[in-house]
């Protein structure tokens, strides 16, 4: 077969034109076999220059076209489309990357012209045995599914459930809000957290397109984008949520007494409860792990004292299948276990405290009902906010978790203002205050009575220690000169960590999380709400920690995502490049059902089939068939060695005298 095929170069402004002599490249191009036109263009992906490549393709019958410029993940789909509207298909296209591969990285301009050459006459070899490929299309679910129901699960759902999508909102805890709901303010002016968050949780328990499973989980999926069956287990509350009314009479007469999660464990709670005052939605649940009925006991205090018959000790387990086009993540994190750093003296000095436990002491729904108290119930005297508790340092979390700063200046705030006579020690090594605001925090609290920042030497040179009945804290300052100080109350503000569930909720999903639990986006600058599966988001701190509008923004952006990709009358075109199995060759071995992370290859009477909707041309299948039965169309083993030997071959010399680049380069 004859081959006509045009080579179109890219100036790209100067940044290929000053670093790559484009006449020599055109000439050298002009002499490849097969070639019937090499021509420069100023900025070919300009509207102007696609209608000249689309008459070139026309005029002169192109049957293959390599495009000479900038990476293919830039405007490969550009040039596809300008192939297509000439009645070429797309996929007779090769681009030769030679602004990121060559321009940009070869200093020297004969040397980078040289490789430039190598790299088109590559393109050129392999374009040839391009072969044209056809896409399809199926339809799609509309609807998304919510995992966690925070802040930014929440404003996702309802994000979503506004365009009239349904939407399957799973929360693993008896009410919604996360956490979040535990706090009384938040930063930076002290705004009333309930007075923010009460609306929008009413709004997405009375939502027609939402659904709420609470004391839920997820525990298979499978399918892809567009078409996920997913499995949800809904643990019994042993409670009917029809007939409570929230009157928690059950809750006074139950005789178990467990630690409170709520509030850190720094009260107690009963075995059947209202999580706190004001949850949603305000029904009991019976915790089946400390109930006397449970555990064997005959016990019936709660069903005999309840005037609406609600509590119902037969309820069951039950799973929940449901189809959704994509999946959002919602999941939050968690502090650092701050009590395996000895340095810091949590849980064997009284009065240290977690961030989280003093969020609960000052809050009026707390275990002391917002009255700030030592262990003892005296009040303390002096309070010492201690900031980055294993962070930023190699042996615990070596990030800045990028909140802690403006949580304990408005803890400053706050004890000032329950205490107006307590002395507050505010120990820093750096400050993390980004956005307009939170100077303007620092400086109020900066100008409060009895306030003192010292800063540290570094995050970890600090230790707090017992002396008889008092509380010490020795560290060196930035002059490494050691200081001590004698305090009733220690806060501590520990790294953020990805939460407990994420490693299992990554496996069931097939997602990507980093060594710290957070879920990793595919790039952190132009696809930050995405995960490494297509059609699962992420949002909030379930990809790394984040303040509450930062939460609520990438509730509304992972929304946004769904909603664009997802619709009733939409459907989603398939992969053309998936891989194909040749039945004549295939020996049923099964390799490649294991290495297939899409679960898209099944066995059928002994031979690999795949499932064309679900393969997404990853090419691990062809890689490691031992038989090469399997093919990945588009990059084949033709294709891939005649680029290759385009990439070696020296016996095209256009400049003699130019050394070409080492061969190492290439392999």
């Amino acid at each position: 077969m004859t081959h006509r095929i045009g080579v179109f170069i890219c100036e790209c402004g100067p940044n290929i034109r000053d670093a790559i002599d484009i006449t020599a490249l055109v000439e050298f191009c002009k002499s490849l076999p097969e070639v019937v036109i090499a021509r420069k263009s100023a900025l070919l992906c300009s509207t102007k220059d696609q209608e000249i490549l689309r008459q070139d393709i026309v005029s002169l019958s192109l049957t293959h076209v390599v495009i000479a410029g900038c990476s293919p993940k830039e405007h490969e789909r550009t040039f596809q489309h300008v192939l297509e509207t000439a009645g070429l298909n797309p996929f007779l296209l090769q681009i030769a990357n030679i602004r990121e591969h060559c321009a940009w990285v070869t200093p020297d301009k004969a040397l980078a012209t040289e490789k430039a050459k190598m790299q088109i006459q590559a393109a050129v070899r392999r374009v040839r045995l391009n072969t044209p490929l056809s896409t399809r299309e199926i339809p799609c679910s509309p609807h998304i599914l919510v995992i966690g129901a925070g802040v930014s699960g929440m404003t996702a759902a309802m994000a979503a459930a506004d365009a009239h999508r349904k939407v399957y909102l799973i929360e693993k805890a008896p009410c919604i809000g996360g956490r979040v709901a535990r706090f009384e303010t938040v930063f930076p002016g002290g705004e009333c957290a309930t007075c923010m968050l009460d609306p929008l949780m009413d709004a997405v328990l009375h939502h027609e397109y939402i659904t709420l499973f609470t004391q839920s989980e997820l525990v298979d999926i499978k399918g892809f984008y567009g078409n996920f069956t997913v499995r949800i287990r809904c643990h019994p509350r042993y409670v009917s949520p029809e007939a409570c009314i929230g009157c928690a009479a059950c809750c006074d007469v139950c005789p178990v007494t467990v630690p409170n999660e709520f509030n850190e464990g720094l009260d107690i709670r009963n075995a059947i409860c209202i999580p706190y005052p004001g949850a949603l939605p305000h029904i009991a649940s019976i915790d089946a792990r400390h109930c006397l009925h449970f555990s064997g006991d005959d016990c019936s205090a709660c069903r005999d004292v309840c005037p609406f018959s609600a509590i119902d000790m037969n309820m069951a387990e039950h799973v929940e299948e449901l189809t959704v086009g994509g999946i959002i993540v919602s999941t939050g994190c968690d502090l650092l276990d701050i009590a395996s750093i000895d340095r810091y003296g949590y849980g064997k000095i009284p009065n240290v405290y977690t961030a989280m436990e003093f969020e609960r002491i000052v809050s009026s729904t707390g275990p002391t009902g917002g009255k700030l108290l030592l262990k003892n119930g005296e009040t303390p005297r002096c309070l010492a906010l201690i900031h980055c508790a294993g962070s930023r340092i190699s042996t615990a979390k070596p990030y800045c978790s990028g909140i802690c700063c403006r949580y304990l200046l408005k803890f400053a705030r706050i004890a000032s203002e329950k205490l107006p006579d307590i002395f507050i020690l505010i120990l820093f090594s750096d400050w993390c205050l980004p956005g307009k605001s939170a100077q303007k925090l620092l400086a109020s609290v900066l100008e409060l009575p009895h306030v003192q920042c010292q800063r540290l030497a570094t995050p970890d040179s600090l230790e707090i220690f017992q002396k008889n009945d008092a509380m010490g804290i020795r560290w060196q300052d930035i002059h490494h000169k050691v200081q001590q100080a004698s305090c009733n109350m220690a806060v501590l503000a520990p790294a953020l960590t990805g939460s407990a569930d994420a490693l299992g909720l990554s496996e069931c999903l097939d997602v990507l999380v980093d060594s710290d639990g957070f879920f990793s986006n595919i790039h952190p600058i132009v696809s930050p709400v995405s995960t490494s599966r297509k059609g699962i988001w992420m949002a909030g701190s379930a990809g790394s920690p984040c303040t509450v509008p930062e939460a609520v923004a990438q509730g509304l952006a992972v929304a946004g995502s769904a909603l664009s990709g997802l619709s009733p009358e939409k459907t989603l075109q398939l992969p053309a490049c998936i891989s194909e199995v040749d039945d004549a060759m295939c020996s049923g071995c099964g390799i490649c059902l294991g290495v297939c992370p899409h679960q898209a290859i099944i066995l059928q009477a002994s031979c690999a089939v795949i499932q064309d909707a679900l393969c997404q041309g990853c090419g691990a299948c062809a890689a490691a068939c031992p038989s090469s039965a399997i093919t990945a169309r588009h990059f084949t083993n033709e294709q891939i060695e005649a680029e290759i030997s385009g990439l070696l071959d020296t016996s095209t010399e256009i400049s003699p005298d130019i050394p070409k680049p080492p061969r190492t380069a290439y392999q």
